[in-house]
């Protein structure tokens, strides 16, 4: 089973990568914080709900650029 440890290691790993092949533009890493009895939050510092932003952008326009 999938743990927030497993997840949170897989995102930071990707997060080394991006920043070791220039893909990032500013090297910020992730934390986990516990948020609940078994919830944890894994994100950037900074970080903000994209998902009201993009509520009714189409997903080509979202990813047309």
């Amino acid at each position: 089973m999938v743990n927030h440890r497993d997840i949170y290691n897989e995102i930071d790993n990707i997060t080394q990568k991006l920043i070791s092949v220039g893909l990032s533009v500013k090297q910020k890493f992730p934390s986990c914080n516990r948020i609940g009895r078994n919830s944890y939050e894994i994100a950037y510092a900074g970080m903000q709900d994209l998902s009201i932003v993009l509520k009714n952008v189409e997903y080509e326009e979202v990813y047309r650029e």
